[in-house]
């Protein structure tokens, strides 16, 4: 039986600095940004959108994905 890791979850202070040195370190593609509303439910920013307008909205996201290959 072949074990191997796809995913990994990390839980750090500044999303944003996360995003830009994953990306960077790793060559990483964004999958997805999301952020938890007050109905409890996730919502995923649109691609067309970035930090800036995350900020200038007024909203706070709380996670988000990339990949690399296989490995997310």
């Amino acid at each position: 039986m072949q074990t191997y890791v796809s995913h990994i979850a990390l839980f750090v202070p500044d999303l944003r600095k996360a995003e830009k040195f994953y990306k960077d370190l790793f060559d990483m593609d964004l999958i997805g940004r999301e952020m938890e509303k007050e109905d409890g439910l996730s919502y995923t920013l649109p691609f067309d959108k970035d930090w800036d307008d995350v900020k200038a909205a007024g909203l706070e996201l709380n996670m988000l994905a990339l990949r690399k290959d296989g490995f997310v």
